[in-house]
């Protein structure tokens, strides 16, 4: 609790509190009110077919919720969250359903863009990782952990406190440890392939529960076995193991995952201005999207707001322009993000609208689970040389999104820019076993070497062809954006809008070594708009 690091930016409260000192928990306006410590909840709603039951703050209950709230009314996951709040001397704890006002429009608009601010000043945030909606417990003895274990009683009772040591002095909170707990630990520490195989950590699953895990300076997992503790500076739990799972994550089999741990640390030093430069702050914000992507959201249009706290935080840092996911600094290598599809399967995608900038990962989404998983090739991500004759116009982008704010849903969006271009025909079939089409490029004029179709063709990493209507064998335009430190050309593979000259939408990307590097010799340079 003493690192540097994890100290809350500033004394703010937020509109809204849920008070626990008094004898029955109320809703409390805190205008006016001195700045104390306060807590917040992440917690998983349940289904979407039963969120309707969850426990919330309307327009017609609200002056119920300010003069008190029944004890025997709230769900067990909120008692649990309010009775550890009192525990450690805290009297304020925010809960999102209780204390932004559900069928109030205006006030949702208004206080889902302060996610940043709320978690970020936070004292603690408690993170019901196990429970998959509210209606669950956080301290029941025996959970699905024993499943794993093979255990048929349960092991004796541990005490700890927030500093991880094993006493009961200062928090007066008692959880059953069962262990080894390496199941436990993987998705606490980033890799999902537990979450996959266990139904273990539901909230981890769920995309606005992301970004309020890297804003709060500490949180406080209850997850299947044990407490998890994690902060800005380091994540502890009480079984010890989980250094020696982040050491495996790190240098064992698992080494290639992103880590959440790790994102967190590197989120939180550039916000405090602790040597990173724009690149390395970028290259950050790729990881972030890599792992936002492949989180589940119940509302598909949510996907911008549900980032926008960490996207207002680096805005303020870099000072870069944010349009729909993207950074105008960073263009245009954070335009080459790919989707990630299962070898030999084919997963129904579709554009989030008509309008949706195609340019932008959050234009489509995943029809079975509401996810866009994008990444960014390894070695793009460690540097794209710009093609000599490409030229990013400014200001060239636009987006328009609702309400005029850039860190909400994109309705719509252009980028304008010119370079080289070679046009090309998207193959009719379908190469299921490598998870995409082939693309023929038809350079104006054949060179040595370009005789054999084999060279004058690449895999294209495509978005969602049949979303977009494209008929296998039509016309497409391959843009060559760049190269990078092993020579590999990276194109946007672009379809014309009504057979526009001039407007296009993106389709996907593909890249190829360098002997096939003079398709783009000599070619057209050719000014387009991407819609």
């Amino acid at each position: 609790m003493q690192h540097t690091a994890c100290w809350a930016p500033s004394p703010i409260l937020p509109k809204r509190l849920v008070e626990v000192s008094c004898g029955i928990p109320r809703l409390v306006e805190t205008q006016g009110l001195p700045y104390s410590r306060y807590l917040t909840l992440s917690h998983c709603w349940g289904a979407p077919n039963n969120a309707s039951s969850l426990m919330k703050t309307t327009i017609g209950n609200y002056d119920c919720r300010r003069a008190g709230i029944q004890w025997e009314e709230i769900p067990q996951i909120f008692k649990d969250a309010m009775a550890l709040t009192k525990s450690i001397g805290c009297r304020w704890i925010w809960i999102d359903s209780l204390c932004i006002v559900q069928d109030d429009v205006n006030d949702w608009k208004e206080e889902s863009v302060k996610m940043a601010q709320i978690y970020s000043n936070s004292f603690l945030n408690i993170a019901a990782t196990f429970s998959s909606s509210s209606s669950g417990d956080y301290f029941s003895p025996l959970r699905f952990s024993d499943k794993i274990q093979g255990r048929n009683k349960p092991p004796p009772l541990k005490f700890i406190n927030l500093d991880g040591e094993t006493n009961f002095e200062k928090t007066g909170l008692s959880v059953r440890i069962l262990g080894p707990h390496l199941v436990s630990h993987m998705p606490i520490v980033g890799h999902n392939s537990a979450i996959d195989n266990f139904d273990i950590a539901p909230l981890l699953q769920r995309a606005w529960v992301f970004q309020e895990r890297l804003l709060a300076p500490r949180t406080l997992h209850l997850s299947a076995s044990e407490l998890v503790y994690e902060c800005n500076s380091s994540v502890s739990c009480q079984c010890g193991e989980i250094y020696h799972t982040l050491f495996r994550v790190k240098t064992g089999v698992y080494q290639h995952i992103l880590t959440q741990e790790n994102v967190k640390s590197q989120f939180a030093k550039f916000c405090q201005g602790k040597g990173y430069d724009r690149k390395g702050i970028f290259d950050t914000w790729l990881q972030i999207v890599e792992l936002y992507s492949s989180l589940s959201l119940t509302f598909v249009s949510d996907r911008a707001v549900a980032l926008a706290g960490l996207a207002s935080s680096i805005s303020e840092h870099t000072k870069s322009e944010y349009f729909a996911g993207l950074w105008t600094a960073d263009l245009p290598r954070s335009l080459l993000w790919a989707t990630i599809p299962e070898i030999g399967t084919r997963p129904e995608r579709k554009r989030i609208s008509s309008t949706a900038p195609t340019w932008s990962w959050m234009s489509f989404y995943n029809v079975e689970d509401g996810t866009c998983s994008v990444n960014w090739n390894l070695k793009v991500k460690r540097g794209l040389k710009q093609d000599y004759r490409l030229n990013l116009y400014w200001p060239g982008i636009f987006c328009h999104c609702v309400d005029g704010d850039p860190f909400r849903q994109p309705i719509s969006g252009l980028l304008e820019m010119s370079g080289a271009v070679v046009n090309g025909t998207v193959s009719s079939e379908y190469m299921a076993a490598w998870g995409g089409y082939i693309v023929n490029m038809e350079p104006p004029a054949f060179r040595k070497g370009l005789q054999n179709w084999k060279n004058r063709m690449f895999w294209l990493e495509d978005d969602c062809l049949e979303a977009d209507g494209v008929v296998h064998g039509d016309p497409v335009l391959c843009l060559l954006l760049g190269t990078d430190n092993e020579k590999l050309r990276y194109v946007l593979v672009l379809r014309a809008v009504n057979r526009s000259t001039v407007y296009f939408k993106r389709i996907g990307i593909g890249k190829f070594p360098p002997k096939k590097s003079c398709l783009f010799d000599g070619v057209e340079v050719r000014e387009i708009v991407i819609i």
